[in-house]
């Protein structure tokens, strides 16, 4: 009887503890579980920061590449295909206004060229914008005085010749018309807002550059806590791609934007060559982001390929 008794307490007392031990082990993978789901949403925020941070560092410098970039944005008013709608414009001008005067159209050959233009809007444009220093932000007023002067003794000249008698009033019509010609081609080359597009290139390049040394000091440093999280090397490097590619389709997506939003809607401005422009200029720039956006997802690729080396090292071992 009494050894019946003693075995059953000691079966109890087993049972208790194997009951406790395996409550223990629960409890203990639990936590173990909850530790390691804190740890990868530790991983992912920091991930998450990293992606904010590169997708600003590329924003800027595509930023700094394009649009803030005071060439090219004189570039798109001193281009070929500006330039030639410019020269036609005002060659049509100043032969309408010959006809209108009874001169002979021959009297703006050698002086309304496409060089002397071309001349005067680069003064203009280049001057304005301080881009080189032979251009004084006043030079191209000269230039258009010099021409006025010489198309005025071109007309005089020409009336001669076509033995036409060119009286007095005569003489001040031809400095009328030249001075008409020169005032409608200063109108025309005039971009009455370049001025305020230097002042926003200049302060929005500042700010590009600190933008792009700040994020980009904020992504080597968030590359590297999540790089050494832990032991599981490729999950951190795998992070780090997801953020690469998570800023190449932010890139993409703006990218996107901009083609809806040009398919739909022109920017209207007059005349179409300047139109035209701009909007080829804008064009460049989305074409700056799209490589960009390119240069990243190749990274993400790359560290995409690496974190499955690294994953299929730690299974084999």
């Amino acid at each position: 009887m009494s050894s019946t008794h003693s075995s059953s307490h000691s079966h109890s007392h087993s049972s208790h503890s194997s009951h406790s031990s395996h409550s223990k082990s629960s409890r203990s993978r639990r936590r173990r579980s909850s530790d390691v789901k804190a740890f990868r949403k530790t991983r992912y925020f920091f991930a998450f920061l990293l992606f904010v941070s590169v997708t600003v560092f590329s924003l800027s410098a595509a930023a700094k590449a394009c649009p803030l970039n005071k060439s090219r944005v004189a570039q798109t008013f001193t281009n070929a295909q500006y330039v030639s709608g410019l020269y036609e414009d005002v060659r049509t001008y100043s032969e309408d206004m010959c006809q209108r005067n009874f001169v002979p159209e021959s009297a703006l050959d050698g002086i309304i060229t496409f060089g002397a233009v071309d001349e005067i809007n680069r003064s203009y444009v280049l001057g304005t914008m301080s881009l080189d220093e032979k251009y004084s932000s006043t030079v191209y007023t000269d230039n258009i005085a010099d021409l006025s002067a010489e198309l005025e003794k071109s007309i005089s000249a020409t009336l001669k010749d076509s033995d036409i008698k060119v009286a007095k009033e005569q003489q001040n019509g031809a400095k009328s018309l030249a001075n008409d010609i020169g005032s409608y081609l200063l109108n025309r080359m005039s971009i009455t807002y370049l001025n305020s597009i230097k002042t926003v290139l200049n302060l929005g390049t500042t700010a590009a550059v600190v933008s792009m040394i700040v994020s980009g000091i904020i992504s080597v440093a968030l590359a590297l806590i999540v790089i050494t999280m832990g032991s599981e090397l490729y999950r951190n490097v795998r992070s780090i791609s997801h953020s690469l590619s998570a800023s190449a389709l932010s890139c993409f997506f703006a990218c996107g934007v901009y083609g809806i939003v040009h398919d739909t809607k022109a920017l209207g401005l007059y005349p179409l060559y300047l139109n035209n422009s701009v909007m080829d200029f804008l064009s460049s720039c989305v074409n700056t982001l799209l490589f960009t956006g390119v240069i990243l997802l190749v990274m993400s690729f790359v560290t995409m390929t690496q974190a499955w080396r690294l994953k299929s090292k730690a299974l084999d071992s």
